[in-house]
């Protein structure tokens, strides 16, 4: 009996040794790569490895937009199974209601992946890691910081959460800025904590830097100064571009009011746009140095030939162009100076009849400036027949076609370089910039520059804002602004283009300001008394930083439409 009960345990025991061998044999050799397989999704992760934005600087390098370290918290809503206080705990430390989080995670069951919040304080990653919760990531994210916040909105623009350039220079060079991602295998335990690398499957590719042509300390000032005078005159806006001349890199470019590009929540899009670079306006008397251009072209005027004003009203076809008082008869110089509607007007009449439409084409507001910023639009031009004399008499002054401020100071930027066109720059060295190229005879600039000689002086129009020690060659223009009934007479826009120093040209700027009220019931703007000290104010301390000396009286010219 006992013999056989032996024999039985034999076999069973032998039986059973058996099946387990067949078994573990089976697995290794049939089932061995289904359930490496299976034990590798179970285990091995892809993980992507974040990578930082490229820097933006100034000229000086500082910097103008950084990407600062921050925390992604992710789940894995089909491994959650979190007690009521664990998901209170998780919830506390995010600031959210416990209640809609287990909502968020029940709705997602299905997914393997999900953002419970993004951009969160380094404080709060290692809270959340020490609740070793299972199915709870931290993960490593940036997010961008603009240090001149509201000074500079306009020029660094801002991204989006996953750092995509939206505005400004982070859109326009969001190729040369945002880096590529990497990927790296690792191994993670049951509750999602990593537990060894095995291996990078894509190497991660930083974004490369931007070197801008911009100097802080210049672009604050104008921010500022914009500030005051909107503050001083009521103003509805106000823009400004400073450019380096020898290089046509600009140095400062502001428009009030503005935003704040560390907090894109609640953004009115109104403040968002670029009003330098995108805003239409006509230019009002800033064109009537190029009529003195191509007067002189014509070879029939010099900056003494005289022209007879009187008296100090004009009418072409029906309607009445006058000046403030009758200057009488002014050299093509003093046209400038006192900026006569009635003397341009009669010079325009006395040229060819292409020779405005010609102009136009020339400083290129019939084309874009490229300056990279988003949102550039070009000029527009009205249909009326240039061979129509009131077509070309309002021309004159600079009614009847619109340009930005940007084009605008691309014209004069023309005259200061003595004829040249050359490319302006948002880089402090851009490759891509084209060569300068000969727009007007060098003499002619050079006489225009010398007209614009007087306007700053005890006669001229903007005798309130020389700067002592330098000579300055501007022109400003008050544009009556179009109204329901046609132009306003209490509704403008002053504008004001500076040049200094005149010899050798180092700045040039450009003032705009929209709907200035004066100061007293019944009292008067003008570009001269609202844009050109904002302007003097700037390139003083421009000239101040670069150490320019130059001994000399201060020059410049302004005008309005209506009144000089």
């Amino acid at each position: 009996m006992n013999d056989r009960r032996h024999t039985t345990a034999v076999v069973c025991f032998t039986f059973v040794t058996a099946l387990l061998v067949g078994q573990m044999a089976y697995i290794a050799i049939v089932e061995r790569y289904f359930l490496q397989d299976q034990s590798k999704m179970q285990s091995e992760r892809l993980q992507k490895i974040p990578v930082h934005r490229g820097m933006i600087y100034d000229r000086l390098g500082e910097p103008m937009a950084i990407s600062t370290p921050v925390i992604g918290v992710t789940v894995n809503p089909s491994r959650i199974e979190w007690t009521e206080d664990e998901f209170g705990a998780v919830a506390d430390i995010l600031k959210q209601d416990a209640n809609d989080l287990r909502a968020k995670i029940e709705g997602n069951r299905s997914r393997a992946f999900l953002y419970l919040a993004r951009r969160q304080s380094p404080q709060k990653a290692l809270a959340l890691q020490q609740l070793a919760l299972d199915g709870l990531d931290i993960q490593t994210e940036y997010r961008r910081y603009y240090p001149l916040g509201e000074v500079a909105a306009h020029l660094t623009g801002f991204t989006d959460i996953d750092e995509r350039g939206l505005e400004g220079l982070e859109r326009a060079f969001d190729a040369h800025l945002e880096g590529e991602v990497g990927t790296r295998r690792v191994v993670r335990d049951r509750k999602g904590r990593l537990i060894r690398d095995i291996r990078y499957e894509t190497l991660p590719k930083f974004g490369e830097d931007l070197v801008t042509s911009i100097d802080s300390r210049l672009q604050f000032l104008a921010y500022s100064e914009l500030q005051n005078v909107i503050e001083e005159y009521r103003a509805e806006s106000a823009s400004m571009i400073l450019i380096d001349v020898p290089t046509g890199g600009v140095l400062a470019l502001a428009n009030v009011p503005s935003f704040n590009p560390n907090n894109t929540s609640n953004l009115d899009w109104e403040n968002v746009r670029n009003r330098a670079v995108t805003d239409l306006i006509e230019p009002g008397s800033t064109f009537k140095p190029f009529v003195a251009i191509a007067a002189l072209e014509s070879g029939r005027y010099t900056p003494e030939t005289k022209v007879d004003t009187n008296p100090g009203w004009t009418v072409v076809q029906s309607k009445t162009i006058e000046d403030p008082r009758n200057y009488g008869v002014l050299s093509l110089r003093n046209v400038l100076v006192k900026s006569s509607q009635v003397g341009a007007s009669r010079i325009a009449l006395d040229l060819d009849e292409q020779s405005l439409l010609t102009m136009h084409e020339r400083i290129g507001f019939n084309n874009y400036v490229l300056l990279g910023l988003p949102g550039e639009t070009i000029g527009q031009l009205s249909g009326d027949d240039i061979s129509k004399p009131l077509t070309r008499a309002t021309m004159s002054y600079g009614y009847g076609f619109s340009v930005t401020p940007l084009q605008l100071a691309r014209s004069y930027l023309t005259i200061a370089t003595g004829g040249l066109q050359r490319q302006i720059s948002i880089l402090l060295n851009d490759e891509y910039r084209e060569r300068d190229f000969r727009v007007f005879d060098k003499g002619h600039a050079l006489q225009v520059l010398d007209m614009l000689s007087g306007v700053v002086g005890p006669t001229g129009t903007a005798s309130k804002s020389p700067i002592p020690g330098f000579q300055v060659a501007g022109k400003t223009g008050t544009v009556r602004k179009i109204a329901r009934d046609g132009y306003s007479d209490q509704h403008h826009l002053t504008l004001f283009v500076g040049i200094v120093p005149m010899k050798n040209p180092q700045f040039l700027g450009i003032v705009m300001v929209d709907g200035p009220k004066p100061k007293v019931e019944g009292g008067k703007v003008s570009g001269g008394s609202v844009s050109a000290p904002v302007f003097k104010r700037v390139a003083t301390r421009a000239l101040q930083l670069r150490g320019v000396r130059e001994r000399g009286t201060v020059a410049g010219a302004t005008g309005r439409d209506d009144a000089a």
